[in-house]
């Protein structure tokens, strides 16, 4: 089975909510199968951190342009692609946070990296595109590298 669900939301953090909703709710195919809360939480967490760097970024490079969040979900895995028009920039190589002195931002990539599966970067079209999936039945973190906290 392969559904897709396509949501077009504003640049505005307002609208956050509708994203970490209709990753909740999809998510509902996956609780029964036995994968848990865990698993739409994680999702929900790495949507709604990758939906405000996107918002961030657009707003700061002048760009009002809708995001564009599709949901492919199977049977093992549900795949989110986000869209948007923001400033260009250079994702495998962001910092790592500062974890010593807890900054009050600059954990969103990292955190996305880590509770994903699968996290990949590209510009197409003007637009920078993010996909993350994750699979059913999987940890949510542990696949990273250690860190001294």
């Amino acid at each position: 089975m392969l559904d897709n669900v396509v949501l077009i939301m504003p640049t505005r953090l307002e609208y956050l909510h509708l994203a970490a909703s209709t990753v909740k709710g999809l998510c509902q195919h996956f609780n029964q199968d036995g994968a848990g809360e865990e698993f739409s939480y994680s999702v929900e967490l790495a949507v709604s951190e990758a939906c405000t760097n996107a918002i961030k970024h657009c707003r700061a490079g002048g760009c009002e342009r809708p995001l564009e969040l599709t949901f492919e979900l199977s049977d093992a895995k549900i795949v989110v692609i986000i869209k948007h028009k923001g400033v260009q920039f250079d994702f495998d190589n962001a910092p790592l946070p500062q974890f010593d002195i807890h900054p009050e931002g600059g954990y969103g990539i990292y955190l996305i990296k880590e509770i994903m599966d699968q996290v990949e970067y590209s510009r197409v079209d003007g637009c920078n595109v993010i996909k993350m999936t994750k699979f059913a039945g999987k940890d949510i973190v542990g696949k990273g590298e250690d860190i001294d906290l």
